[in-house]
């Protein structure tokens, strides 16, 4: 197409799925060098390339903004201060989730086995974090530590007459260590929904699953950006209230 839309896209996919950094950084030196792809592609890449290697030992993110900046004479500072801002938004040190899959052995040979399988669309192999959760939940595997579930009186029962205090307490405490595999499901994003968001409940949903999904707005790219940046302040030193 005009503006490379389907090269941007299999960048994107590929960004996240998978793991060979060297030819991520090359494919994006050249994307960025193309004219014809918007500037706003080209942030877009860089944003999940900040996120993606983080903590590389070859993070060349200082590179990638130095290239866009000789090559694109309208990547504005404000997009070089939105860079800074998604890390402070989302990157390793505010975010408890395993964004990309990589951080467990089990996510990293998910991974390995999905490369060997192959894809059927370049173009859709990306699963957003909101499904690995759902689908945890569904099976009653998500972790407590940073779901925590909470049972209303009436799910109990014991009977509070006929037991102590010290009885009711490990009773309750075994009702909350339950695994919880809820037949239904409500999701409400403060923040924002994205439409893949929406796509992937609807598909869990034709498997059987039975899922409301709902948030604050539904966002596209532009509409991220304008949020972040409204909470953001770099004149801070502390890197803890740039966050609202």
């Amino acid at each position: 197409g005009l503006h490379h839309l389907l090269e941007v896209s299999e960048t994107e996919q590929h960004l996240v799925c998978q793991g060979d950094h060297n030819e991520v950084v090359q494919k994006l030196k050249r994307l960025i060098k193309d004219d014809k792809i918007h500037d706003s592609d080209i942030l877009r890449l860089l944003c999940l390339y900040a996120l993606r290697y983080e903590r590389h030992a070859s993070n060349e993110l200082n590179t990638l903004k130095r290239e866009a900046q000789h090559h694109r004479k309208k990547f504005t500072d404000n997009y070089l201060q939105f860079l800074q801002a998604i890390l402070d938004y989302g990157g390793l040190k505010f975010r408890q989730a395993d964004l990309f899959n990589t951080q467990t052995p089990m996510a990293i040979t998910k991974r390995f086995i999905k490369g060997l399988r192959g894809v059927d669309n370049v173009y859709a192999q990306h699963s957003p974090l909101v499904r690995d959760i759902l689908d945890q939940l569904l099976r009653g595997k998500l972790k407590d530590t940073l779901y925590p579930t909470a049972v209303s009186k009436d799910q109990t029962s014991y009977k509070s007459q006929n037991q102590s205090q010290q009885q009711q307490q490990q009773q309750q405490q075994q009702q909350q260590q339950q695994i919880v595999k809820p037949s239904e499901i409500i999701v409400f994003i403060i923040g924002g929904v994205t439409y893949e968001e929406s796509l992937n409940v609807v598909q869990m949903n034709k498997l059987g699953a039975k899922i409301i999904l709902g948030g604050s707005t539904v966002h596209n790219f532009h509409t991220f950006m304008d949020e972040v940046l409204a909470g953001y302040m770099p004149s801070s030193t502390d890197p803890n209230s740039r966050r609202r």
